[in-house]
Parts: structure tokens; C-alpha cells; sequence
């Protein structure tokens, strides 16, 4: 399958590529993200297989392309060898369904909305704040929600466990507009493309997961949290960057509490 030639990039600098069915995606990540899938690529598969519900994003590969770089010191240039790593991951939105709105949820507050004049923009995710200015409620009915809102529990307490933050849930929203849309077979052409959760009044189906797994809570976290803590002390609760304990349990409550009601 040859890569799609539209590719995008992401806040943090990594660039994104998707392959010509959309079914999969790849993404560049840094050297320390790297190195925080392999130290925990074990527990992820045991628990990928203990948790078949999962809504962790599935990595399908880990690799580094090595490229020559050019570096010139004053008159004197000389090559390099750069390292460039990218996973391969499944892309949660595969549908044959149109993704109307979509929403990226921390649980935190500081700095978490979209400017009024890019929510036209379907491909823009929205953030928390926005989330209650849409007036979006994720209503799947009290069983469903409590198994999905469990599973969410079940892989927060995985990525708290390895220490692990700035992780979310990503949201797709298909607002249903032929009653043949809710059949399972009509936007699920194989069984490699995404399942969506459709909503109790049948008017729209949700599709989600929960991404960027890979941000260690390390030195550098821990120095970005005690600055944050000062630049917003009055909601310094609000900050993205708290403790993968603290980030846990903001992030599971938010979503049990303001999302899945």
C-alpha cells in the first residue's frame, strides 16, 4: 500500500502520514518516545490481550530510518547520520462514515479550547472547553457506557502504572442522517476498519480511542509541572502536566463525569 501523499503536522512537531485506505497511519516520534514503547512493549501486549476492548491505540510497528544530514561548521561540511523513528498505528476514524466533529479530551483546562472561526474545520479537533460550549453528549445508554467507562479505567490505570501523561481520548462523532448508516455492515467494510458505538437515540456514532501514549513522566515533565504550577497557580489544577497519578484521576473523572452521561 503506497502512503497517501497528504500528511499533517502535529502540535508537538511530529508529522503524521496515512496510507491510501486510511485503514493505517504513521507517525515520527522522538527518541524518548521511543524508548518508552520498548521498555513497556510487553506489559502493552499482555495487556492488549488480557483487554481485547481496549481503546489504547495499537501500534503495529516500531521503526528508525536512518538519513544522511549535511552539517556545515564555517567552511567545512561534513555528513551525518540522523535517526528518524516512526510507528506504524491503526487510524481509529477508518470508516466509510464521514467524522462530523471530533474532540481531543485531556480533563484539564489551561489552554484547552479552538478559536470560534476554525470549529467549521471538521478535521481541527476540539478540546475540553469546547466540548461544553458544543453542548455534545456521548449517551450510549447505562450498560454500554459503564462497560466502556471501565475499560477507559482499566487502560488509565495501565499508562499511570509506566508513568505515563499528556495521553487522550480522541473522539469522532458521525451524525446519522439514513437509518442504514446504523447497520453494523455499512460502515464496516472489513473487520481491520474501525467500529463505531452508536449513540441510545441512534442519532449519531462515536468512534474512539485513547492516543499519544508515549510521554514518560521524567525530569523534564517535572520541572514543566513546578513551572506551570507558578505561570497558573490560581488553576494550577487545570494544567495538562500533573503527576501520571494526579493525570489518572482527573482524566477518568472528566469523562465519567462530563462526557459519558
Amino acid at each position: 500500500t503506497t502512503l497517501s501523499e497528504l500528511s499533517s503536522e502535529g502540535k508537538s512537531g511530529a508529522f503524521f502520514y496515512y496510507t491510501a485506505d486510511g485503514k493505517y497511519m504513521l507517525k515520527t516520534i522522538t527518541k524518548s518516545e521511543k524508548q518508552v514503547l520498548r521498555g513497556m512493549l510487553k506489559e502493552y501486549y499482555e495487556h492488549l490481550l488480557s483487554n481485547p476492548d481496549t481503546l489504547l491505540v495499537r501500534f503495529f510497528g516500531l521503526h528508525c530510518l536512518k538519513v544522511k544530514k549535511e552539517v556545515r561548521v564555517g567552511n567545512v561540511s561534513s555528513q551525518v547520520i540522523q535517526c528518524v523513528y516512526f510507528v506504524v498505528m491503526s487510524n481509529m476514524f477508518a470508516s466509510a462514515l464521514e467524522i462530523h466533529r471530533r474532540f481531543d479530551l485531556k480533563g484539564s483546562t489551561v489552554g484547552r479550547s479552538t478559536r470560534q472561526e476554525l470549529w467549521s474545520d471538521t478535521s481541527i479537533a476540539l478540546k475540553e472547553l469546547d466540548f461544553a460550549k458544543a453542548a455534545v453528549k456521548v449517551q450510549l445508554g447505562t450498560q454500554k457506557a459503564k462497560k466502556l467507562t471501565g475499560q477507559i479505567d482499566r487502560d488509565a490505570l495501565f499508562l499511570r502504572s509506566h508513568n505515563i501523561l499528556d495521553y487522550s481520548l480522541l473522539i469522532g462523532v458521525h451524525y446519522v442522517k439514513d437509518p442504514t448508516e446504523l447497520h453494523p455492515d455499512a460502515h464496516v467494510a472489513e473487520p481491520s476498519e474501525a467500529r463505531g458505538l452508536v449513540a441510545e437515540d441512534e442519532k449519531a456514532i462515536f468512534y474512539m480511542g485513547i492516543i499519544d501514549i508515549l510521554t514518560h513522566y521524567g525530569a523534564k515533565k517535572v520541572a514543566e509541572n513546578h513551572l506551570k504550577a507558578v505561570q497558573h497557580y490560581s488553576n494550577r489544577s487545570g494544567v495538562s502536566c500533573v503527576h501520571p497519578h494526579t493525570y489518572y484521576r482527573r482524566f477518568v473523572d472528566f469523562l465519567t463525569g462530563t462526557v459519558f452521561v
